[in-house]
């Protein structure tokens, strides 16, 4: 996602406004495997509490979730809409 988000750039940011699915794509989902990340590596740090620290982090859970929800429709509607030709390696 990250190589053709940074391959792609340059095509994106020529038409912003015509082409704010693709960076709302991108962003959202480069900030839910960021987040993603940081949550399964604090619960490989954390060996200790797993049953509090499942507590502590399900807010967190649910954002990113949400978060992978949206930005998977977002990609749907980009693939329907005729980007999705374009994109494919």
């Amino acid at each position: 996602m990250i190589p053709r988000a940074l391959g792609l750039l340059s095509y994106i940011m020529s038409d912003p406004v015509g082409n704010w699915y693709l960076i709302l794509h991108d962003t959202l989902g480069i900030i839910a495997v960021v987040l993603g990340i940081i949550v399964g590596m604090t619960f490989i740090i954390r060996r200790d509490m797993p049953l509090r620290l499942l507590k502590r982090t399900r807010p967190l859970m649910i954002m990113i979730l949400v978060l992978w929800i949206v930005t998977f429709l977002l990609g749907f509607i980009v693939y329907i809409s005729g980007y999705g030709s374009f994109l494919s390696p």
